[in-house]
């Protein structure tokens, strides 16, 4: 105790540090019990309210085909496929999974037929379908804890002190009790949240300089979702605008044995006894020995190469059924109810995916003969999406080195812009802009209100689907009619104004970073 303390009465003493720190400890251990079972007994409560506005037909879909991977195997099922449509220019597969995705399917089968035996079709009751549900409140969970611990290490290299506590406690918060996961996970109910925690953890695991777990998560989450990889442009984008061309080859290496882990059945028989046995030693050197990081890089290059050499000797069913028949299977501008650019032009303006919007150069004739360039509408929104990609990469790539918190909002806008103007988007995707900015909304008050209209226009279209023409719920549905498809204008400002969070500087960031330091 010091004079001065001793010279202060007894209740005018200022309280011990590790007392207000345990006190802030209680609260939030307190918050988070109270989160958490309230966002279980949320989840339970709208799978029992939307019992008759619920969608059954992807949910149905799935027990399908998981049945039919229960009988005869995830790959020799997708082999099958794929073998019986040879010779056919388009073939209609009926099943468009990837594999990993079709094999959760096919052990919530193995489970049904377990526990209830005298099922054989799909059963819309809450026990018949308890591992799907458990998993995406898993999934959930998952992302909002991977969210929460994106947000404090990022706002603690920005600003340091209680305010990344409090903007961790925010963003995992927004994430777990976010509408369009909670419509989309147990009131339709769908799969799409099972993406999100891999996307956390592959952004978490890069601003910590995990690159190559970050490329498995990547490859693990693409092989649930294939969206995934419509985004995955951002991580290989941004070291290479830093200058750090090894932590491109960490992620390549980690998104190939990544993506070999999920492949493993097609590999199998291509692998022999001896190049396992010679892998695993790689591996064992790669992990146990401590050596100069190049030759670790250079030992997971190794790896890695002798897996990607296996991988092109295999059969492409997978990709074939798991990826490019799922771009081909809806080849409109747009689908149900999802009011995005593309939906606007389709049912406003009559465009079509096909059309021609401008013709660059002209025809010519002689040895540099050529035809002119026709540049559809689709590429017209495919080059646009990837120009924004690009700008994401780049302020990414600029508030890392700076220090800046609005990282977050870099690594969340690709998912807002991929919605907004690529043709072909359900009504349910953008439920990854919305929830995966429920990081960036810490940075500040515009992205959180970006990220709230965002989040409930993704329930809503959502919700549309749900309501439409069913009884007792003609007035709300009346309303999202409404709505349909000019919310297009008001997600297209959003994405603007989402672009503009990335622009300019932000006043005291440099400040803070230097009281840091």
């Amino acid at each position: 105790m010091t004079h001065s303390d001793a010279a202060l009465p007894l209740a005018k003493r200022p309280p011990r540090r590790w007392i207000r720190q345990a006190l802030l400890a209680a609260v939030l251990l307190d918050v988070l019990i109270v989160a958490a079972f309230a966002g279980l007994s949320l989840r339970a409560w709208v799978w029992r309210q939307t019992a008759t506005i619920r969608y059954s037909g992807d949910i149905s879909n799935g027990y399908y085909w998981g049945g039919r991977a229960a009988d005869i195997g995830v790959a020799r099922l997708i082999n099958t496929l794929d073998q019986n449509a040879q010779g056919i220019d388009e073939p209609e597969y009926g099943l468009d999974y990837t594999p990993l995705r079709l094999a959760v399917m096919r052990r919530w089968v193995i489970w049904t037929r377990q526990h209830f035996p005298q099922e054989r079709r799909w059963n819309s009751s809450y026990a018949f379908n308890l591992p799907l549900l458990r998993l995406n409140t898993a999934c959930a969970a998952a992302a909002a804890l991977l969210a929460a611990a994106l947000a404090w290490v990022v706002m603690r290299r920005a600003a340091g002190g209680r305010r990344a506590i409090f903007a961790a406690l925010t963003a995992g918060l927004l994430v777990w009790f976010n509408p369009a996961v909670l419509v989309n996970a147990h009131a339709w109910p769908q799969w799409d949240c099972w993406l999100l925690p891999f996307y956390f953890g592959a952004a978490l695991a890069s601003v910590l300089g995990g690159w190559f777990f970050a490329g498995i998560l990547l490859a693990i989450g693409a092989m649930l979702k294939g969206q995934m990889v419509m985004t995955a442009g951002i991580f290989v984008l941004w070291p290479l605008f830093m200058g750090q061309w090894r932590a491109v080859l960490w992620l390549l290496c980690g998104a190939i044995l990544g993506t070999g882990a999920c492949l493993w059945p097609w590999l199998a028989p291509l692998i022999h006894w001896p190049a396992v046995l010679l892998t695993l030693w790689l591996a064992g050197l790669f992990f146990l020995a401590r050596r100069p990081r190049r030759w670790r890089l250079a030992q997971a290059l190794i790896i890695s190469g002798f897996v990607l050499l296996c991988g092109l000797g295999i059969n492409p069913s997978w990709y074939r059924i798991g990826f490019e028949y799922g771009t081909r299977k809806y080849p409109t501008m747009n689908k149900r109810h999802a009011s995005n650019i593309a939906t606007l032009l389709s049912e406003r303006f009559n465009w079509r995916r096909d059309d021609v919007l401008m013709t660059v150069g002209a025809k010519t004739d002689g040895i540099l003969a050529h035809r002119p360039i026709e540049l559809t509408i689709r590429q017209t929104l495919v080059g646009l999406y990837g120009l924004s990609l690009v700008m994401c990469a780049a302020a990414a790539a600029r508030f890392a080195k700076r220090g800046d918190r609005r990282l977050l909002v870099a690594l969340s806008v690709p998912w807002v812009m991929l919605f907004v103007l690529l043709p072909q988007m359900h009504q349910r995707y953008l439920l990854w802009g919305a929830a995966i900015s429920g990081v960036a909304a810490v940075v500040g008050s515009g992205p959180l209100l970006l990220h709230l209209l965002t989040s409930a226009a993704a329930a809503a279209m959502m919700l549309h689907t749900l309501v439409d023409r069913r009884r007792g719920w003609e007035n709300l549905n009346r309303i999202l009619d409404g709505t349909h498809p000019d919310m297009a204008w008001l997600l297209a400002l959003l994405a603007l104004l989402w672009l503009y969070q990335l622009a300019g500087r932000r006043p005291g960031d440099n400040h803070e970073r230097e009281k840091l330091q």
